[in-house]
């Protein structure tokens, strides 16, 4: 956040940390530098207007496009509000909704274990047509990267282990009403503390009410201690994971790796051990977290053990092709409870499927990652075609962006640039800020929806100097940030002598 953020939310350096949540706070002084973790972020969030069902509209054809044109027919909407399930209620009876959808109810460790009473009534108002309502989204931890994971020894050169967002009892008592109702659960779980929790409530389910269909699954389990490996076949437990986030393991200098040791970095996505004792896993991409592009997150399976970190046990991650193609189609279908229906070319099965330019057998994994869909289908009707424009497309960008973005070029100072913006915005006031000499940038309000930011940034080499404006257009309603990067230079400097 910037400092506007902050002001507008009143953090200032006496603010108390929320409960479940952390205020990043620079050591010396002790303000707020702008991160906020977990439950922090809603002291902001709280000041946004809410979307109106408009907006929810036009984020929902903009994602349904864009996943499409990814070859994407199927999702599990990971963490659903009531104003979502409306909107996308309202999109299946106009005829917009052409997504089969998963949608997994939000839940709140702040709130009592009646909850699951509303949830079920919302499964039962909501679920319908390509819409299903029947999966609880859990957060049990945080991440590594803002030490909120929760691991069983301290962060390296701390005495500190992260933090579960439920204890132990509140976790194994709402898994326990949910299971008990037919409920699919989904919990986030990163550090090997927190995917012990979500085993453990699992298991005390399962003590309670006997075995069930409902194929719980567990995301992300970025780290799992060697004795919970044979715990997700023995509790058939789905470990769900996304590929696209192995890609930035890469060896001793990763950040993760830092804060957990090279020995325990070991644990880093144990795919392969998770398979070998009999478990099923499937693929995601957790997106807009990180890209949604199936064929990236292939790739970056396959490439895995390239940038593996520190270990020398080469069975942590990387997979064979046809072991990633049903993760990412039959075996997500499978932990959708739609198997029957989708995730295979079969006869008696929806035809949801799509056209690619190659042979993907016949592929490296640097060429799969290249893969282009050429056309996406679902229910037999072609929903994305390469090349045409889809009705379900709606323009986000600002036209006239285009005509102001031509009139900035390298080498301006963000004041030049300021004075292009408030001549094509008069009267729109920006919120600017300085680093040193032509670096700074300018979050600049064009309308109530949009905001651009315009970064002027000089960078000194030894050989190379890029003197670069980057551009950046936040779209509130959608809560998404458009990368422009309309402008990027390079020029060869002398060498030194």
């Amino acid at each position: 956040m910037n400092s506007r953020a902050l002001k507008t939310a009143g953090i200032d350096k006496s603010t108390i940390d929320p409960e479940l949540g952390r205020i990043d706070r620079d050591s010396k002084t002790g303000e707020a530098t702008g991160a906020l973790r977990e439950t922090a972020v809603g002291l902001v969030e709280k000041h946004v207007p809410p979307p109106t069902p408009e907006d929810m509209e036009a984020a929902l054809r903009y994602a349904q496009s864009h996943l499409h044109s990814l070859g994407v027919t199927s999702i599990l909407d990971a963490n659903v509000s009531p104003a979502m399930l409306e909107a996308y209620q309202r999109a299946q009876s106009s005829g917009i909704l052409t997504l089969k959808v998963v949608a997994a109810l939000a839940t709140d460790p702040t709130k009592p274990m009646d909850q699951v009473d509303e949830m079920v009534r919302l499964r039962k108002q909501f679920s319908n047509g390509r819409v299903t309502v029947g999966t609880a989204k859990i957060f049990v931890d945080g991440v590594l990267e803002g030490k909120t994971a929760a691991l069983l020894e301290p962060y390296e050169g701390t005495d500190y282990k992260g933090f579960m967002n439920w204890n132990a009892r509140q976790l194994s008592d709402i898994v326990t009403r949910l299971d008990k109702q037919g409920f699919q659960v989904y919990m986030h779980a990163i550090g090997d503390a927190a995917v012990r929790a979500g085993l453990n409530a699992i298991e005390a389910a399962r003590v309670a009410n006997g075995p069930s269909d409902n194929r719980h699954q567990i995301t992300h389990v970025e780290m799992v201690s060697p004795s919970d490996l044979p715990r997700f076949a023995k509790l058939d437990v789905i470990a769900n994971f996304q590929p696209f986030w192995w890609s930035f393991t890469k060896g001793k200098d990763d950040h993760r790796v830092s804060l957990v040791g090279i020995q325990r970095a070991e644990q880093f996505y144990p795919v392969r051990k998770i398979l070998s004792h009999g478990a099923r896993i499937v693929e995601g991409s957790d997106w807009p977290i990180t890209e949604a592009n199936p064929f990236h997150g292939i790739e970056a399976a396959l490439v895995y053990p390239a940038n593996r970190a520190p270990s020398t046990d080469d069975t942590g991650a990387s997979l064979d092709l046809e072991t990633l193609l049903a993760a990412y189609t039959i075996d997500g279908a499978f932990a959708s409870h739609r198997e029957k229906e989708i995730g295979s070319i079969s006869m008696g099965k929806a035809a949801d499927f799509i056209v690619i330019d190659r042979d993907l057998f016949a592929a490296t994994p640097a060429e799969v990652g290249e893969t282009i869909v050429l056309s996406t289908f679902v229910d037999g009707k072609p929903v994305f075609e390469k090349g045409k424009a889809r009705a379900t497309d709606e323009p986000l960008i600002p036209v006239a962006l285009n005509n102001l973005l031509s009139r900035i070029h390298a080498g301006m100072t963000i004041h030049e640039v300021e004075t292009v913006l408030s001549t094509a915005y008069p009267g729109v006031k920006g919120q600017m800020g300085e680093w040193s000499g032509q670096t700074g940038y300018i979050d600049y309000k064009l309308t109530e929806r949009y905001t651009l930011s315009v970064s002027s940034i000089t960078r000194k080499g030894e050989a190379v100097v890029h003197d670069e404006i980057l551009f950046y257009l936040y779209d509130w309603p959608l809560k998404h940030r458009f990368d422009l990067k309309v402008y990027e230079w390079e020029k060869q400097a002398k060498e030194k002598p």
